[in-house]
């Protein structure tokens, strides 16, 4: 009924005119020269009536309309790394290059201002909504909050100091603040925590991390055959490959994102699809 009332009046904050648009609706409706009619936070209005009023409106002629794109994973601030470590092998380019670079140059601000730049990268591309684990992630929070992005914001874990948290236990107290202090800006903002892979957390970290999503009700995140010699590394320490090891210790379920799974089996995928685990899949 409300929508109905709106659309009866046609007076929008904002009306966006004669666009192509893609509906991306079950039958992938395209309409010519659409009008959407948009009041407050919502789109109360998609047709082909341009007899509308509006506070503002935008001339989309010769553009398409779509909903906006979604980045399913990345971690913001390293847009200020791009291009320092390219063309290596996985674990080399952590090992010798990235993880020294973050010791190194990672603080508060170095977040904060990389974040804004990449979320105006996301901007200009059509990217309204985006996936992040990093560290600092508060700063992240608040570089969101002022570019107006939605984003599902993940306090990481690892079981070796990071430049945010020095220890474990300081990072499950940090991600306790994290969560109660964006809980409310939901749904623009959704805390979430990012265990950072199989090889660099434990299994007790792995399962209290699980623990204290599951008693969140958050999602619970995590990279996961982002490239083959992860296989053997899980293998060599656990008797058993990552999705094993990860089902053994029980932290996969329909809350659980597994980030890149460049490497699954079809063993694998079955799993995943039984449990209704979510695939971020990400091959370069």
């Amino acid at each position: 009924p409300e929508t109905s009332y709106i659309m009866s009046l046609k007076k929008f904050d904002l009306a966006i005119q004669d666009g192509t648009l893609l509906t991306l609706s079950p039958k992938m409706d395209v309409i010519e020269e659409a009008t959407v009619g948009i009041c407050g936070n919502r789109i109360a209005f998609v047709g082909s009536d341009r007899n509308v009023e509006a506070n503002r409106i935008v001339d989309g002629a010769g553009c398409l309309v779509m909903p906006g794109l979604v980045n399913t994973h990345t971690h913001l601030p390293m847009v200020i790394f791009r291009g320092m470590a390219d063309d290596l092998s996985l674990m080399d380019w952590l090992h010798h290059h990235i993880f020294p670079a973050e010791a190194r140059f990672v603080n508060p601000d170095m977040v904060y201002y990389g974040s804004l730049l990449a979320m105006a990268e996301m901007i200009r591309s059509g990217t309204t909504t985006f996936c992040d684990g990093y560290f600092f992630e508060n700063r992240i929070a608040e570089a969101a909050l002022q570019c107006g992005m939605r984003g599902v914001l993940s306090q990481g874990f690892a079981d070796f100091a990071t430049p945010d948290h020095p220890n474990f236990e300081k990072m499950m107290k940090a991600a306790d603040r994290f969560v109660r202090r964006w809980m409310p800006y939901a749904p623009l903002i959704t805390p979430s925590f990012f265990c950072h892979s199989p090889y660099t957390c434990s299994p007790k970290t792995l399962v209290n991390v699980k623990k204290a999503a599951r008693e969140t009700g958050i999602l619970y995140l995590i990279h996961l055959l982002e490239n083959r010699d992860e296989i053997e590394i899980i293998k060599k320490r656990f008797g058993k490959e990552p999705v094993g090891h990860l089902y053994d210790l029980g932290v996969l379920d329909a809350q659980t994102v597994a980030v890149h799974c460049n490497w699954l089996s079809s063993e694998d995928m079955a799993l995943f699809a039984d449990l209704g685990v979510g695939v971020s899949h990400n091959p370069g």
